[in-house]
């Protein structure tokens, strides 16, 4: 397991599921969101730069807020909308830069699973159950 706000990915996150991956042979790779993001929550209330290493994190979010926003999503939609497109990004983003979890994805060795916990409820959502990119 590997926690991150706001599910933001960098290297040696993504060199830890590599691991995972080509070593252990773990067999699914989950990237869960919950709902009520409060790293999403911030990135969208903070319009321009914010200082330190938290905006490098906030800015990690905002290319799916800028589709978001390209889409017109009501602002008491926008968390959850842009929680679910940083997901669908962040699958894309590891399927990019790892070539050892594209292969493995690819070779059908792991499943990659886009989910998101419902807070309210307990449930977990699943928004694709075997992400291919």
């Amino acid at each position: 397991m590997i926690r991150t706000a706001g599910q933001v990915l960098e290297a040696t996150a993504i060199a830890s599921i590599e691991y995972a991956v080509d070593h252990l042979k773990v067999p699914l790779f989950l990237i869960l969101g919950h709902e009520q993001c409060g790293a999403v929550t911030a990135a969208i209330a903070h319009e321009g730069p914010v200082a330190g290493n938290i905006g490098l994190l906030l800015g990690k979010i905002q290319p799916a807020i800028a589709k978001a926003r390209q889409l017109n999503i009501p602002a008491e939609d926008m968390v959850e909308t842009v929680t679910d497109l940083h997901l669908q990004e962040l699958a894309q983003q590891v399927l990019q830069e790892s070539e050892i979890i594209r292969r493995a994805v690819a070779e059908g060795r792991l499943r990659l699973v886009i989910a998101k916990y419902q807070m309210a409820s307990g449930l977990v959502q699943l928004q694709n159950a075997d992400f291919q990119g």
